[in-house]
């Protein structure tokens, strides 16, 4: 049995449709790689925007990033806290006035 580099170099067909196949793999793994760079980059620039809109400084370094990125993690845990006992309060007078029969 041949190997597989023996086929392709044989067959100027097959090397041909595997080259294109290639290519195709790398130009849409490339494209994918460029798509999260523009969105990280958006991201980024929507960040400083906001930064600046409310007054607040715009991190230099890695260490400044880092605490930023603490402190608006620990208000999104909260938000996200408060509105999960909302919504258990809201679906507890729900269902109490779907048992009841309530309006």
């Amino acid at each position: 049995m041949e190997s597989l580099f023996d086929q392709l170099t044989g067959n100027p067909i097959i090397f041909a449709v595997a080259v294109v196949l290639a290519l195709l793999i790398i130009f849409s793994f490339v494209k994918r790689l460029i798509r999260l760079a523009l969105f990280v980059g958006a991201v980024l620039v929507l960040y400083i925007a906001y930064l600046i809109w409310t007054g607040q400084d715009i991190p230099t370094s890695a260490e400044d990033l880092k605490e930023t990125i603490e402190k608006g993690k620990e208000v999104v845990l909260k938000k996200i806290e408060s509105f999960g006992e909302g919504l258990k309060e809201k679906v507890g007078e729900a269902a109490k006035d779907a048992i009841l029969g309530e309006d």
